[in-house]
């Protein structure tokens, strides 16, 4: 049952929400005129963004972890 709320999760997120991010980037590459600068900045600020979320997710799991442990 879980298995199958995490593939609609995905589905949600990476085919519905994320819509407008493709067609940012799409529009930056290929329209007129082109910013290849400005996609660099975007796609290294979202992927920067990413790792920090992951990193402090790691870190916060194991602080909980710890604190439960004791």
């Amino acid at each position: 049952m879980t298995h199958a709320i995490t593939n609609i999760g995905l589905i949600v997120i990476f085919g519905i929400v994320m819509i407008p991010v493709y067609l940012m980037v799409a529009g930056w590459l290929f329209g007129g005129p082109r910013d290849f600068r400005t996609v660099g900045i975007s796609i290294g600020y979202m992927l920067g963004f990413t790792v920090v979320i992951l990193i402090g997710l790691a870190i916060t799991g194991a602080a909980i972890t710890i604190i439960v442990n004791l």
